[in-house]
């Protein structure tokens, strides 16, 4: 199951991308 594996992994990064996105947003407020 590769397909399964890229997608967790895919899933992962975005989860953290987003969360350092919403840090910077918060402390720019």
């Amino acid at each position: 199951m590769a397909g399964l594996r890229v997608i967790a992994i895919v899933l992962f990064a975005v989860i953290c991308y987003v969360t350092l996105i919403d840090s910077a947003s918060i402390r720019t407020d």
